[in-house]
């Protein structure tokens, strides 16, 4: 056998072996972390004792069901006392980073039980497990917990089944702080800083109910009413406006169908988007395109057809439309009398009832942001990100994904938008920024740190620009602000 087929036998004898010893250190790990769990060591008491043999909850909160990764994280919050809990953090503090990741391995390899009935929920808590309260900054339950409310498999909990009085509990530790860390605690802070104590109860009651089955299917048939948009300028709450569905039915299932395009477009408008694209448009305008702060599509609906000098021309609303799929979801524009097209305007229209066509709407687009004291500066985004952003969208920025449904939207690369996109620009990336991130916890970055992660989410490659003419300069040039450029030779200064 000649030396070349030599090599190439051994390096696919090597890699058929990796899976097989990948798994046999996985099992290695879960088996040393079962005798921990069960039987106790290194200087600590059975885990059992409290949690359970199986970890599905005893006197303290169920462990089944919850990630790898968001174990490991709290067993060194308590060791660090980022975490407090007298009983966790004596017991974390005798575990190292080896014998914290066996543990994570076996719990996380374990099955919950789930209630078995599927629970009714009075109307007021579905909307916040499905809904949030945006008047209050406070986004849905499913918007970070997944579907189910089984979490992201990852680093988010699951929700699902948990311990009526271990819910409340956490929420009200989350209420009581006063300074919050960084994500996740200071997001949960910022939520549960809004909720009453009856609100706490509620929540806490119907979570513990849950059995993991989608929590859309626990709703009630549309009874005609939709949760108020709450225009937040200045910081002041402007008195919320209401929409009904019209009686004509043709007319309210293409309502009903614009906004299933609306919040999941890779799924409903397939062919319009592109090949990889994992975008919906909720990811740009939240709320299901009613938050004042995120570019709302109830001011859209008043303002268009306007100039835009992005293009040269008069845009209708259809037009805008179209460069959102071209540019944002990085594929093709839907005709405007295509079944895409005409219902999503029509649910952008049905947001904007009440209001008047033409006049200035009380807010529109992202807010504005100041220039920064410094530059912006993709280094500092890098240690900001890694800090605030990646908890959601990843330490590659590629999102979350949870049977097949997106969590947390990718940021750059093949699935996010490309090159000519509104949001590719650094001074849209920063207002938005500033404005809604992180999730559920707007305004709480400084316009410098806006700014920096901004520099630093533009800075990685995404699809090219469509209009791209081969030379770079040329392109900025001809369909970019100058202050691209500015922003380009900066990010270049600094490689």
């Amino acid at each position: 056998m000649s030396m070349p087929r030599i090599g190439a036998w051994a390096a696919g004898m090597m890699l058929a072996a990796a899976p097989a010893l990948a798994h046999a250190a996985a099992s290695s790990d879960q088996q040393q972390g079962m005798a921990i769990f069960q039987h106790g060591g290194h200087g600590i008491p059975a885990c059992a004792g409290c949690h359970g043999s199986q970890a599905r909850g005893g006197m303290g909160p169920r462990l089944a069901g919850l990630g790898h990764a968001y174990i490991v994280r709290q067993l060194h919050d308590f060791s660090s006392g980022a975490r407090q809990s007298r009983i966790m953090e004596n017991v974390a503090k005798h575990l190292d980073a080896t014998t914290m990741r066996q543990v994570a391995a076996w719990i996380a390899a374990l099955k919950p039980r789930l209630p078995s009935r599927t629970p009714r929920i009075e109307s007021p808590t579905l909307k916040l497990l499905t809904e949030g309260d945006w008047s209050r900054n406070v986004p849905a339950c499913i918007d970070c917990h997944a579907g189910a409310l089984m979490g992201d498999g990852d680093e988010i909990p699951a929700l699902a089944g948990q311990q009526r009085g271990y819910i409340a509990k956490r929420l009200r530790w989350f209420k009581a702080l006063k300074t919050p860390p960084n994500p996740p605690a200071g997001i949960m802070s910022n939520v549960a800083g809004q909720l009453s104590d009856q609100e706490i109860n509620d929540l806490a009651k119907a979570l513990s109910a849950l059995n993991g089955t989608a929590v859309s299917s626990l709703k009630k048939e549309n009874s005609g009413e939709v949760a108020s948009h709450a225009a937040i300028k200045k910081r002041r709450k402007i008195a919320p406006a209401s929409a009904a569905l019209p009686e004509s039915r043709p007319l309210a299932e293409a309502i009903r169908h614009g906004e299933q395009i609306f919040m999941n477009t890779p799924e409903q408008a397939s062919r319009y988007v592109g090949k990889n694209a994992r975008l919906s448009c909720v990811h740009c305008h939240l709320n299901r395109g009613r938050l004042a702060t995120a570019a709302p599509m109830w001011a859209a609906a008043i303002r268009y057809p306007l100039y835009r000098k992005k293009n040269h021309r008069v845009n209708t609303l259809a037009m805008r439309i179209q460069g959102c799929f071209r540019y944002s979801l990085n594929g093709a524009p839907p005709p405007p009398n295509s079944h895409t097209m005409v219902d999503l305007i029509a649910y952008i229209h049905w947001l904007a009832r009440g209001q008047t066509i033409g006049a200035k709407p009380i807010a529109h687009g992202f807010p504005s942001i100041t220039k920064a004291a410094l530059p912006p500066d993709k280094l500092r985004g890098a240690r900001l990100f890694r800090m605030r952003c990646a908890l959601c969208h990843g330490q590659d920025g590629q999102g979350k994904v949870r049977s097949k449904k997106v969590l947390f939207p990718p940021l750059w690369g093949a699935h996010s938008f490309n090159w000519g996109a509104g949001m590719h620009r650094i001074d849209k990336a920063a207002a938005f920024i500033k404005a809604n991130m992180p999730y559920g916890a707007g305004n709480s970055l400084n316009t410098q740190d806006a700014w920096d992660i901004a520099a630093y989410v533009e800075s990685h490659p995404r699809p090219e620009d469509p209009r791209f003419t081969g030379n770079i300069p040329e392109t900025i040039r001809r369909f970019h602000s100058h202050r691209d450029v500015d922003f380009y030779a900066t990010l270049h200064s600094q490689d």
